[in-house]
C-alpha cells in the first residue's frame, strides 16, 4: 500500500515544466525530442543539462535546481535542494 507522503511525491507535478523545458531543448539543438529525453534523463550530454537549466530558470527562476527522474512513472519531478520532493 502507498503511504501519504509517497503518494504526494508520486504526482509528479513538475512533470510538464520539465517536459516543456527539454521540448525547448530539442528545438534549440535541432535535435529530436526523444533523443534529448534520453540523453537528458541518462545524463549523458552536459551541454543538453545546462540548456536544461537554463530554460527551467529562465521560466521559473531559483524555484528548482534539483531533478528526479521516476523509471517506474516515466515523469520528472523537480524540486529545490535541501527540500525533499515532497515537501516543496
Amino acid at each position: 500500500m502507498i503511504g501519504f507522503e509517497d503518494y504526494e511525491r508520486h504526482q509528479h507535478a513538475t512533470n510538464k515544466i520539465a517536459r516543456e523545458a527539454l521540448k525547448q531543448v530539442a528545438k534549440n539543438f535541432q535535435m529530436p525530442y526523444s533523443k534529448v529525453l534520453v540523453e537528458f534523463r541518462d545524463n549523458e550530454d552536459l551541454e543538453i543539462t545546462a540548456d536544461f537549466w537554463h530554460e527551467v530558470r529562465a521560466r521559473h527562476g531559483d524555484e528548482y535546481n534539483g531533478v528526479i527522474y521516476c523509471h517506474g512513472c516515466k515523469k520528472f519531478n523537480l524540486y529545490h535542494q535541501g527540500v525533499l520532493p515532497h515537501e516543496h
